[in-house]
């Protein structure tokens, strides 16, 4: 940080209310908005909830998401923010909270130019091998056959006996694309890494046949979160563009509105896709949802969840909250409303001075309570 923004000029006369080290709280907690892993997002360490920065834009994504359930029509929603505003967040607590409406989840980040043969892989390890094997048995317990007789038979069996039962009971005569589905009746842990190694055109075939068995086994449409686009695209080339729209034309139509996709969104990349996807073959609901930035009044509401979640450890509740109105606000305002950064501060200001002997973080010295 430079000296103009240095921890002594943002906040001065800074300190820490004493109860935090009494009550041996947190030094160093997780960051504020954690980067998701490679596999999945881990929403039980998030900081703060969708309803607490966005609750009107949840509540109209809700409504959003129940009518896109009841239609027949293909629907894409774009959620656009600039970055650091919250979107990755937004779109974690969404897909680890939307089975309530009849939506079978499934949370992607992009990270290659990889396109949808990228997207399939985030898939499988969002899903996880325990995962992944729950919803094969879902499979097989919708063409009758139970657990036991699934693990009383030799693997190798009951694989080649299931591939004609499935091709049967739900019409599907691609043998080579339930074949790789169905591997990990073989050996789970062989089989479900091997999907992994599968050419880029059986694993697109392997989402798009993976979302019509959730249909019709569970009844439910897919939501298919792709996060992290707006950050990968500028670094796309036309080649990586073309296929990526290409296979994304291919994706909607195979799918045939069985899927509900959910894409992270700069206000340009929406636009691109919604003039290149008019040729498709089958009727498109397009929808588009923009985050506002964070205010004031929800800034102090963030910290005190922060706080309460972040610097606090389970099982014990304190009623601590260290910053001024006045601080909160001066912050607010070298973030600029961003939520990232504005948590990133009040993260590292707290680390800087948690061991001082100040009452409250406070600005130009005053040390006024939070009221």
């Amino acid at each position: 940080m430079s000296d103009m923004l240095s921890y002594a000029k943002i906040v001065k006369n800074i300190g820490v209310d004493p109860r935090y080290q009494k009550s041996k709280l947190c030094y160093n907690p997780f960051p504020a908005i954690p980067v998701f892993s490679l596999y999945c997002p881990d929403t039980s360490s998030l900081c703060t909830t969708a309803t607490t920065i966005f609750p009107v834009k949840a509540k109209k994504l809700e409504n959003i998401l129940r009518r896109a359930v009841q239609s027949t029509k293909s629907t894409i929603i774009f959620i656009e923010g600039s970055q650091g505003i919250g979107k990755s967040h937004f779109l974690g607590e969404v897909a680890t909270n939307c089975e309530f409406l009849g939506l079978f989840p499934i949370f992607c980040q992009i990270y290659t130019g990889g396109g949808f043969s990228d997207i399939t892989d985030r898939a499988l390890q969002w899903l996880g091998l325990e995962g992944y094997t729950q919803l094969m048995l879902s499979f097989v317990k919708a063409i009758g056959l139970s657990e036991l007789e699934i693990f009383q038979k030799n693997p190798y069996t009951i694989f080649h006996e299931l591939i004609p039962m499935f091709q049967h009971a739900f019409n599907m005569q691609d043998r080579k694309v339930l074949e790789r589905i169905l591997r990990p009746f073989l050996n789970l842990d062989i089989g479900y890494s091997a999907l992994f190694q599968t050419s880029h055109k059986y694993k697109n075939l392997i989402l798009v046949t993976l979302i019509h068995l959730i249909w019709k086994t569970l009844s439910k449409k897919t939501l298919l979160v792709i996060d992290n686009l707006e950050n990968r695209w500028p670094y796309f080339t036309t080649l990586n563009k073309a296929h990526f729209l290409s296979n994304m034309k291919i994706f909607v139509n195979s799918t045939n509105g069985k899927v509900i996709m959910m894409l992270s969104d700069d206000g340009q990349i929406s636009k691109y896709l919604i003039r290149e996807l008019k040729d498709i073959n089958v009727e498109l609901s397009i929808q588009r949802l923009k985050l506002p930035r964070l205010t004031i009044a929800k800034s102090i509401k963030l910290v005190s969840e922060y706080l309460q979640i972040a610097r606090i450890p389970q099982k014990k509740n304190y009623n601590l909250h260290p910053f001024t109105r006045e601080s909160i606000k001066f912050i607010y305002n070298i973030s600029n409303g961003n939520t990232r950064t504005f948590l990133v501060l009040c993260h590292d200001i707290l680390e800087e001075y948690v061991k001082s002997d100040h009452s409250k973080i406070t600005v130009n010295g005053t040390r006024k309570s939070l009221s």
